[in-house]
């Protein structure tokens, strides 16, 4: 799963929200703080699988259910307004290709 092309994103601490800018359909989105965490949790693009398990762990401790069904039912509106394209899970491997570890 991935943001959507061309989606840019404001994160607005200070109003507990983040703006997404989708072009196409062209729209301005206000997401609260748990929203804009799990776009950024989910995104293959990010080669920050610290970042993305951290962000996953703090959803988790504010009593999110993160099973897989429960995910890709908090990922459907986020797919259907258009802000991330492609499958939950990720289709090959249960794990982010960067959190290979050695020994």
């Amino acid at each position: 799963m991935r943001l959507s092309e061309g989606l840019r994103l404001r994160p607005l601490p200070e109003l507990d929200a983040c703006l997404a800018y989708r072009r196409e359909p062209p729209a301005l989105l206000r997401l609260n703080l748990e929203a804009w965490a799990l776009l950024e949790a989910v995104d293959e693009t990010v080669e920050a699988p610290d970042q993305q398990r951290d962000l996953l762990a703090l959803l988790a401790e504010s009593g999110w259910d993160l099973s897989p069904d429960a995910l890709s039912a908090l990922l459907a509106p986020l797919a259907a307004r258009g802000l991330v394209t492609g499958a939950w899970p990720p289709h090959a491997a249960t794990s982010h290709p960067h959190d290979q570890r050695k020994g």
